[in-house]
Order: C-alpha cells, then sequence, then structure tokens
C-alpha cells in the first residue's frame, strides 16, 4: 500500500481534495447569491447558456473517458492524477453556471451546473480510487 510520511494511506488525501473542489464550488455559488448580485439584468448573452451547456456535457463525457482510461496496473500517482482531473471537470462546469449567472441573470446553468457537479463527485468518489493504493509494490527480481 502507497502511504504517506505519517503514516495514512494516500488515498485519503483525495477525500480531502474531492470535499475541497466540492466545497468550493458551493462556497462561490452562495456568495454569487447572497453577496454578489447578477450585473447583466436582463442581459441577452444566450451563446453564454450554450456554451456552458457544451462545457457540462463535455465534462460529463470527458470524466468518463479519463476515469476509463485508468488501467488496473496505474500507479497511485496515475490514480491521483486521474481522480483530481475529473474533479477539475466537475467544478469547472459548475463555475462557469454561476459565472452565467452572474452575467446574465439567469440562476438555470448555475442550478444545472450544480446538480452536474454534484452527480460527477457523487460518481467518481475517492473511495472508488481506493484500489490503486491497496497494491504493494513488487519487490524488484534479481
Amino acid at each position: 500500500m502507497t502511504v504517506t510520511r505519517e503514516g495514512q494511506p494516500a488515498y485519503r488525501g483525495l477525500r480531502t481534495i474531492q470535499v475541497g473542489l466540492a466545497s468550493g464550488v458551493l462556497l462561490f455559488a452562495l456568495i454569487a447569491v447572497a453577496v454578489l448580485r447578477p450585473s447583466g439584468a436582463g442581459a441577452d448573452l444566450t451563446i453564454l447558456r450554450w456554451v456552458w451547456l457544451a462545457v457540462a456535457l463535455l465534462s460529463v463525457f470527458g470524466a468518463g473517458v479519463v476515469r476509463g482510461r485508468l488501467r488496473r496496473e496505474a500507479t497511485g500517482q496515475q490514480a491521483y492524477a486521474t481522480a483530481v482531473m475529473v474533479w477539475a471537470l466537475a467544478e469547472g462546469q459548475a463555475l462557469l453556471g454561476i459565472v452565467a449567472y452572474l452575467v446574465m441573470g439567469d440562476r438555470l446553468p448555475a442550478l444545472l451546473g450544480l446538480v452536474v457537479a454534484a452527480y460527477l463527485f457523487v460518481r467518481y468518489r475517492a473511495s472508488d480510487f481506493k484500489p490503486w493504493f491497496d497494491t504493494a509494490p513488487e519487490a524488484p527480481r534479481r
């Protein structure tokens, strides 16, 4: 098993990263609703809505492709990087939806962005990457 300096399994750090990314999106959404007000106030930027939709669909598809390319014999570091890439896709499209809300005043991209992010964070949990950290490295053969 891959172990950190403190003696805790390295995959537990993934949970911290996942929670940090998810809470960052939620915090930004709360700030956008409670503190910042949409500046567009009805600005007709429907292209931004279509851009968000394309990014959201590509994020869901891309997360599946990136996770699917993680081979069984991959190392813990490769699994770590894959998990972070998948969650970054989830976070990016949600942040774009919140920015669309701030620019256009339309809540739909923000709400759907949070739903898609929640789906991706639940679909690709940190514990799903645990098997890559459970394999002990083989001793070198002489």
